[in-house]
């Protein structure tokens, strides 16, 4: 009963901990997805005029002017713009003649009188000469788009500048001499991704949405000259019908309609964010959040290691007590009980190994994303591996190479570097490498260096990994200059030093290894790990001590 109570309790943390992080998951994608305007879709013209009256007002704009007005493909007019003008229309009940032209052309129109009003008519005060603007229906800066960044605005007077024809903003700058016209705004950017203008004054929202649309990456918003706003434009003189005008667009802005139009074609459709740039403006929300993922994980596989080990202990016992009674039964099968012994007892040693330093790990990594997000990238990194290759020697029972072995003990230091700092220093003598040894062998006792031996040394210390080839063994040694210990009360003090055992048991059943500690209190310790050059398979080792024990 206590052990279904035990399995089930570990079953809901499991649950629940997979549950956090699909919750984390959505939040991260669901939010990158809304900043971004993943599924918004280009907009469409949903208010038509009604053109159902005796009056009609002839409108004209700017055909390369979106979002605020252009030409779709099958030829209907699409953009912010088009969509006001029509609810103004149908809220002063006239009919509207839209006709969309090159802006110099559009300036003209009005003027001349073969129009009655503009669209998209600059805000800026004495810039529009012969026309009056009404009430602004929207925000636009006017910004610089080039290759290379510029340090102000005297940077533009020494170069080749592109301006829209028909506008006069640049000339407050000073600019206009060098300044060439371009019809349209894309003439302005295909002229810049040529290499035949070195900047283009632009509005912003246009810019960003010719750049997406055509995809030239290499252009740079590298300046803001003004804000000002865009409106609707009538002939001087014409102040009944700007009254009507500005009468209407105060009811669209009163009832919400003109923010709508906003929210519609530029904050949702062109002012949207790339994945890199949703994740830039939000790295802290996604280090912290993906930080709590690994650490659910690592619950998961920590409950998950633990149910395993459990198994693999009963599985164990079962086959330690299977092989006793085999043996007291069939002398002529003892070779092959010993050898399944031998393995079970390794895979319970082996069993028995923890990351010590999992919480301390995690702890630090959670420093790191606050203070130093791209190291915590990379803690992070160092961390799975060795999570990955504690987890992958816990289920091996078979020899590794000590290249292997040292690759891992690499892991586990530059992650302790990342907490002790200068604390912690590491000198690496190795002569040899390609030899076999059981997993986990040296790990532990440099983890138990740094834990034991420099860790309680208050200014740190050095830890040695050494590697020779004797004349009939390989000589591995991990020496510490830390606090020390005395080996004959360390002896006497009555508790079991699983660790070391482990690692030395292991040593023996594997490969008839040895382990031995000199140390001695203030002067540090040196740990020798001595591995015989005739290895003998997994379980023949140790046979001898194995069949004493049964008996």
């Amino acid at each position: 009963m206590g052990s279904t109570t035990v399995l089930k309790k570990r079953f809901l943390q499991i649950y629940l901990l997979s549950v956090l992080i699909v919750v984390l998951l959505a939040i991260q994608i669901g939010g990158a997805a809304v900043q971004g305007g993943w599924f918004a879709g280009e907009p469409e013209v949903k208010i038509a005029a009604q053109n159902c009256y005796e009056r009609t007002l002839r409108v004209v704009g700017d055909i390369d002017f979106a979002p605020y007005s252009s030409v779709k493909e099958d030829g209907s007019l699409t953009g912010h713009d088009i969509e006001c003008i029509n609810e103004v229309a149908n809220r002063l009940q006239v009919n509207v003649e839209i006709r969309l032209l090159t802006w110099a052309k559009v300036v003209q129109e009005v003027k001349n009188g073969d129009a009655d009003i503009v669209m998209g008519l600059e805000s800026i005060s004495n810039r529009n000469d012969g026309l009056m603007i009404t009430s602004i229906i929207a925000d636009d800066a006017f910004v610089v788009y080039g290759k290379t960044p510029i340090s102000g605005v005297n940077d533009l007077k020494h170069a080749r500048i592109a301006i829209l024809n028909g506008n006069t903003e640049v000339d407050i700058y000073g600019i206009e001499g060098n300044a060439r016209r371009y019809d349209t705004y894309t003439e302005e950017l295909d002229a810049l991704e040529r290499g035949e203008i070195d900047y283009a004054v632009m509005r912003a929202s246009v810019a960003k949405m010719l750049i997406q649309q055509k995809g030239y990456t290499d252009l740079l918003q590298v300046f803001a000259m003004m804000d000002s706003g865009l409106g609707l434009g009538v002939r001087e003189g014409e102040k009944a019908l700007a009254g009507e005008l500005d009468s209407a667009i105060r009811e669209m802005q009163m009832d919400g309609t003109l923010s709508a139009l906003q929210q519609k074609w530029l904050t949702t459709y062109v002012f949207t964010k790339t994945f890199s740039e949703v994740l830039r403006e939000n790295s802290s929300f996604y280090l912290m959040t993906t930080f709590v993922i690994l650490l659910s994980l690592a619950g998961i596989w920590i409950l998950s290691e633990w149910e395993r080990e459990e198994a693999r202990e009963e599985q164990a016992e079962r086959e330690l007590a299977t092989s006793q009674a085999e043996l007291a039964l069939k002398k002529a099968e003892l070779a092959k009980n010993q050898m399944e012994l031998a393995d079970g007892r390794a895979r319970i040693i082996l069993s028995q190994i923890q990351p010590h330093f999992l919480f301390n790990a995690l702890g630090t990594i959670g420093q790191l994303c606050r203070k130093n997000p791209v190291l915590a990238s990379t803690a992070i990194d160092a961390f799975a591996r060795y999570l990955r290759t504690n987890l992958e020697s816990v289920q091996n029972v078979k020899m590794v190479s000590f290249s292997t072995e040292l690759q891992h003990v690499k892991t586990y230091l530059w992650l302790e570097q990342m907490r002790f700092g200068d604390d912690l220093r590491v000198v690496y003598e190795v002569e040899c490498s390609e030899f076999l040894l059981p997993p986990l062998s040296v790990q532990p006792m440099v983890e138990n260096a740094v834990k034991h031996g420099l860790g309680r040394k208050d200014d740190g210390g050095v830890v040695t990994i050494r590697s020779r080839e004797l004349a009939d063994v390989w000589l591995i040694q991990v020496e510490d200059d830390g606090v020390g210990f005395d080996e004959k009360a360390a002896l006497e003090d009555g508790r079991v030093h699983i660790g070391i055992e482990n690692v030395r048991r292991r040593l023996q059943f594997m490969c008839d290894g040895s382990l031995t500690i000199e140390s001695h209190s203030g002067s540090g310790t040196l740990v020798s790990i001595r591995v015989p050059k005739a290895e003998r398979p997994v379980g023949e080792a140790g046979g001898k001590q194995a069949k004493e024990e049964l008996q």
